[in-house]
């Protein structure tokens, strides 16, 4: 039972991780996209490499946090 709930966390915070922005344009990382436009970014990388002071993502609310959400399940579905 512990272990559902700690995954329910991780879930929920994978949620909030990759739903707070979007870029703007593709973002390069070293020469090669890492995101394109619409897509998902990770506050993480937005900290660590300053996209918003940038002008690379932009925050999300309602609606489009809901369709960054979706976004990002697909892609990890994806990947699988």
């Amino acid at each position: 039972m512990a272990t559902k709930k700690a995954y329910e966390r991780r879930a929920e915070q994978e949620l909030a991780e990759y739903s707070t922005y979007v870029a703007t344009a593709t973002i390069l990382h070293n020469g090669a996209p890492a995101y394109r436009a619409g897509h998902p970014v990770p506050v993480s990388n937005v900290r660590k490499f300053r996209y918003d002071e940038q002008g690379l993502v932009k925050r999300v609310r309602g609606e489009e946090r809901t369709q960054a959400q979706q976004a990002h399940v697909t892609n990890s579905d994806a990947e699988k």
